[in-house]
């Protein structure tokens, strides 16, 4: 395995064979299979408007620490920290590509109903070992930590802290990330500079919606792909649909969900 990059910022998880799971309708299926690229959107286009935002809970303490100091001088400084880290963790969200994975060892309803928007779904399976592998090496990965938006800090020191908490009403997602955040222009230094070139040459955006930018390296999709799960409602003509992708592509049959409806006695 290439050892993902070390960063406090993204806890890693107990193995790195724990299970990943990428629930989609078949449209980003096919897209994948046919492109051979992961589709990395930008943060700003998860979903989630505190997505790589400022929590109440941390604008609160800023005030809690303004309001508690004992000169002029110190509140002023303190202000100052306060609008600097949050001026830059504004700018920094357009600059987070985010690729998200459900950490399960076992299939999820929720996710179904969470992440699809018909029966003609599939779930991807993978491991945490398979994705760190097929991503650039530029990217970090790690485990979502889940705090109280409303009443919790951020840990001090890291914008990207920002991109790796999330609000607690989302803890039932057990996310992994895979993160890229590039310098906004080309680095002097010859690694980071081809980071970057490499970065520029598949980072796009969406002719069908402006201002959607979108970072899709070329994967080994047989790599990464352990198997294919079925939408538990779908129909034989569905799977004989992906059959012939998965055979088209050199993937596994796909497997009927643990949902599917049950065979008559």
């Amino acid at each position: 395995m290439r050892k993902a990059l070390e960063h406090p910022s993204f806890p890693q998880p107990p193995s790195d064979s724990v299970s990943l799971w990428r629930y989609m309708d078949i449209d980003k299926l096919e897209w994948m299979l046919e492109n051979g690229r992961l589709f990395i959107p930008n943060a700003d286009r998860l979903g989630d408007l505190w997505e790589g935002r400022t929590p109440q809970g941390y604008i609160d303490w800023w005030k809690r620490e303004i309001e508690k100091a004992t000169t002029d001088e110190l509140k002023a400084t303190l202000a100052y920290n306060r609008d600097f880290v949050f001026r830059f963790s504004q700018a920094f969200r357009s600059r987070y590509f985010v690729t998200c994975w459900h950490m399960n060892e076992h299939e999820n309803y929720a996710m179904w109903k969470c992440y699809t928007n018909s029966i003609e779904a599939v779930a991807i399976k993978t491991t945490y070992k398979q994705l760190v592998d097929v991503l650039p090496y530029y990217t970090y990965t790690g485990i979502v930590r889940y705090i109280d938006y409303s009443t919790e800090k951020l840990p001090f020191g890291n914008l990207f802290e920002y991109i790796m908490h999330k609000d607690k009403v989302f803890s039932y997602e057990q996310e992994v990330r895979g993160v890229v955040s590039p310098t906004p222009e080309a680095p002097k230094d010859k690694a980071a500079a081809e980071d970057f070139k490499h970065f520029i040459q598949h980072h796009f955006e969406l002719t069908s919606n402006p201002g959607f930018y979108a970072f899709a390296p070329p994967i080994d999709c047989a790599l990464l792909i352990n198997a294919i799960v079925l939408h538990p409602d779908c129909n034989d003509v569905f799977q004989e649909r992906i059959n012939e992708l998965c055979s088209k592509h050199s993937l596994p049959n796909p497997e009927r969900s643990h949902r599917s409806k049950p065979n008559a006695l």
